[in-house]
């Protein structure tokens, strides 16, 4: 009779772990959760999916941070270098034809993720998002997720990128990383001219109609990965979607650090100069 009564007790714990874990509403990145499927045993009507093909687009464009006029400050080397090897990645003719500055472009590109060069202390993100039909599609939110923290290593090299092109002050949304739960914070500031940029949320989007939010994420210590999560609704779907690069790889900022190289480099006479 005991013997029953314990499987009995077991059977029943086992039935209730199992209830609570249908009664989640929460959805993970890169789902979409629902309450149109009233036939499941979900208490709270949320039908989770993994998803990968929300009902809207979006495209990344990040700043290059070798131009100074595109807002880019520079980068740091993370794996020991020297300035020689850094400094040979910007001879570059003035009279080059377009297809010699792609490859050197290219030859830079390839330098860079050798030497894991992470942009220095701020990139700047064009986050277009469009509809994939007449259907309109709300974004409720765009969060920050910060996936990595480490510090910058004392060998690595900074090199910044002297001078500006003024007239850079645009709309944006800034995100301090160093934050423990980063936020996005409207900036107001000059609109570039032809470009419609997102200045809060919720927000919609179609396919004719799609939107552009310009973010600005910094740190002032460390290196931090992080990538965005877009909250969106649509024709009573939730759902949640992960930005990345195009690559599929976080994106990255890295602070300089005491002991550490640094360097500016002007553009104009092709000289760095150590920053004190």
């Amino acid at each position: 009779m005991k013997r029953r009564v314990t499987h009995f007790i077991i059977v029943a714990l086992w039935a209730q772990v199992f209830l609570l874990s249908c009664s989640s509403n929460e959805c993970g990145n890169n789902s979409v959760c629902g309450d149109r499927n009233a036939g499941n045993n979900n208490r709270s009507g949320a039908q989770k999916s993994n998803s990968a093909n929300p009902p809207f687009t979006y495209t990344v464009r990040e700043n290059d941070p070798w131009d100074a006029c595109d807002g880019g400050l520079g980068r740091v080397f993370l794996k020991p270098t020297s300035l020689d090897d850094v400094a040979a990645q910007f001879h570059i003719a003035a009279e080059a034809t377009n297809e010699q500055l792609a490859a050197y472009r290219k030859q830079r590109a390839v330098f860079d993720r050798e030497q894991d060069a992470v942009t220095f202390e701020r990139t700047i993100i064009d986050l277009t998002l469009q509809g994939k039909s007449t259907r309109a599609v709300t974004i409720q939110k765009i969060t920050v997720d910060v996936t990595d923290v480490k510090p910058t290593p004392k060998t690595s090299i900074q090199v910044s990128i002297s001078g500006d092109c003024g007239g850079a002050n645009f709309s944006t949304f800034v995100a301090d990383l160093d934050k423990e739960a980063p936020k996005l914070k409207f900036e107001s500031g000059e609109f570039d001219d032809g470009q419609k940029r997102v200045r809060g949320f919720p927000v919609q989007v179609t396919q004719s109609d799609p939107e552009i939010a310009t973010i600005s994420a910094y740190t002032s210590r460390n290196v931090r990965n992080f990538e965005f999560v877009i909250q969106w609704t649509s024709d009573g779907v939730l759902g949640k979607t992960k930005v990345t690069k195009p690559d599929g790889k976080p994106f990255s900022v890295a602070a300089s650090v005491d002991g550490a190289a640094r360097y500016t480099y002007y553009t104009q006479a092709g000289t760095f100069v150590p920053t004190t």
